[in-house]
């Protein structure tokens, strides 16, 4: 999903360049748009998630498991009574050139990959007119890879989950209902997912890549690509136990004008 804006003169700081500030802004409604074409179906035709947040809930599908936060709802109203939300949980950005004032940027957002409590988005703000069709074979030279990398202003990830009342549901569950996954193989085990899905077959993906609808296993290989970064992403949580509180050591100590 790719969305446009440009710089205002009032989103610049003392460098006069965008401030680090802003991007994040911009990042939540690159983000909303994204999520909110990629699970329409979702959102607007809920059954499919409700028919599996149910069977998740009631013990039908058990082979997700409920490591990694993942519980059931102690409510006893119906998932159909309960609404859908998505809440971000974590975000981080990384910051390469600066945009100068009034200047046009796009953000490019697309799912970089998911776990069994996680789904994972990259966002890269970009020059406007970036992308080029592919010539050939589609295999990108050292030439356009470097033109590419030096066309990236600043790189996002974050990270959201998906809940239906108290529920926290996996992504792979919303995905299905989405028809953006194809249906696993019987055989099919995936990492960090709690083990087989052997007993369900959600239907197919909708989604066409290159003219062909992906398998399972495309789908798979890219998602574990992703996780890769995804997985350093999440490490980065652990900083909370870095804060020890010391009194001792502070330099200084001051208050904005709201605190005053």
């Amino acid at each position: 999903m790719i969305m446009t804006s440009r710089t205002p003169l009032a989103e610049c700081d003392f460098n006069m360049h965008k401030s680090n500030s802003t991007y994040f802004s911009d990042l939540d409604i690159a983000r909303q748009h994204h999520l909110a074409f990629l699970l329409r179906r979702t959102f607007f035709e809920s059954g499919n998630l409700i028919q599996l947040a149910e069977a998740y809930r009631n013990g039908a599908i058990k082979h997700l498991g409920t490591p990694n936060g993942v519980v059931a709802s102690s409510s006893r109203k119906s998932a159909a009574s309960e609404i859908f939300s998505i809440m971000l949980g974590a975000v981080s950005c990384h910051f390469h050139r600066e945009i100068p004032p009034y200047a046009r940027f796009e953000i490019w957002t697309r799912l970089l990959s998911w776990d069994q409590k996680w789904m994972y988005t990259v966002s890269h703000f970009v020059q406007p007119g970036t992308a080029k069709p592919a010539k050939g074979d589609g295999q990108q030279t050292d030439q356009e890879k470097e033109r590419l990398r030096r066309a990236v202003y600043a790189t996002s990830i974050g990270r959201m989950v998906m809940k239906r009342g108290r529920l926290t549901v996996p992504p792979e569950l919303v995905l299905q209902a989405a028809g953006l996954l194809p249906a696993r193989p019987a055989d099919g085990d995936s990492e960090d997912l709690g083990g087989k899905i052997s007993d369900a077959d959600y239907g197919g993906a909708n989604t066409k890549i290159g003219g062909k609808t992906p398998s399972w296993q495309d789908c798979e290989a890219k998602r574990l690509e992703g996780l890769h970064y995804a997985r350093m992403f999440t490490e980065l949580g652990d900083l909370a136990n870095a804060f020890d509180g010391d009194q001792e050591n502070i330099l200084g100590k001051f208050a904005d004008l709201l605190a005053w």
